[in-house]
This record gives C-alpha cells, structure tokens and sequence, in this order.
C-alpha cells in the first residue's frame, strides 16, 4: 500500500509542478528495464556496466550529502559490500516520466536489505531513487531513505580502522548528532 500512494503522490507532482508541463509514464521503456538491471547488479557486486549508464561527472545526493564522480560512486558501491553481505533488493518499481520538453527522469523504489559483516545485523529501509538522464546518461540521482540503521552499522568501531572512503563515514557523527544518537563518549 505505502508502494502505491508514493506512485500516486509522484503521478501528482509529475503532472502538478507545472500547469504547462504534459508527459507520459512508463513502466517498461529502456531506461526503466536499465536502471532496475543496475540495481541488482548492485545488489551482486556487479559493476560491469555501470560506465555505459552513468556520466563521468555524475551529481549523487545521498539525502542531504552531496558528491560528484563516477568512481565516487561506483567506490560507495563497492564499500556496500565491505560493510555488508547478503545484499537484496526486493519490492522493486520502476518507471520513466517523459515530459513534453524531451526531458526524462526515471523514478525507482525498493526495500534494501543486508546483513552487517561486523554486526551480524540485519538492515532494512525503504529507498526512493530519482535518475535524471541526459542523452541516454544518467547525469543526477538522487536518493532519498531513512539511514539511521545503515550509518549505526557503517559507524561501529571495527570499522573505523578500515580506510573506507565512504560518505557516510565522512559524515556519520553529524548525521547521527542529529538524530540525537551522537557519541556515546566510549
């Protein structure tokens, strides 16, 4: 149900932003079947393709964090699967809003799930993906979930001697000092 209604609301602001704006959704065009196929290449570890779908100098916003690259990307990635095992994307949805303008962005839903190499942990969130595409390369995302779990599993201290170039280690204490779980003095 929660699956549908962000559908729902996305339908509305797609054709609510602007009075002018017209388009279509679809469900199975090459750019909906291309991101769900990365997605679980990612989900395998599996990154053979990611240079023929993703610009070089891709804008990823992680909720509010920011970074810009390719292999930044493709490292947080890969660092996924230091950090955790059993990586599975399940409940997966994906479509393409193509507006008269020739501008497209792919939307894409999912519940992320794995298990934590140094917890033993199992992490569940809800992720909402935003693909903007230029000249068939995605050239934004925009990913949208609740991390709490994943930065508590990302800031344990078996980890923090590992040299992880991760974002999310980068700004875990004050992602986490604003959710009121900062450190514990230990």
């Amino acid at each position: 149900m929660t699956r549908k209604a962000l559908i729902l609301v996305l339908i509305i602001q797609f054709f609510s932003c602007d009075s002018n704006s017209k388009g279509v959704l679809k469900f199975n065009d090459k750019y909906s079947e291309g991101v769900s196929e990365m997605i679980v290449n990612y989900s395998q570890n599996n990154q053979d393709n990611f240079k023929n779908i993703f610009s070089d100098s891709i804008v990823v916003y992680f909720n509010d964090k920011k970074f810009i690259g390719l292999n930044r990307l493709m490292s947080e990635f890969k660092n996924d699967h230091i950090v955790f095992s059993n990586i599975l994307i399940e409940n997966l949805e994906t479509f393409t809003l193509f507006f008269d303008n020739n501008e497209f962005i792919t939307e894409q839903s999912f519940e992320w799930n794995g298990k934590g190499n140094f917890s033993n942990n199992n992490i569940n969130t809800q992720i909402h993906i935003s693909y903007y595409w230029e000249n068939d390369i995605i050239t934004k995302i925009i990913s949208i979930f609740d991390y709490e779990d994943y930065i508590r599993e990302i800031e344990l201290p078996s980890l923090k001697s590992l040299e992880i170039p991760l974002i999310k280690q980068s700004t875990c204490k004050s992602l986490l000092n604003s959710m009121g779980a900062g450190d514990t003095g230990q």
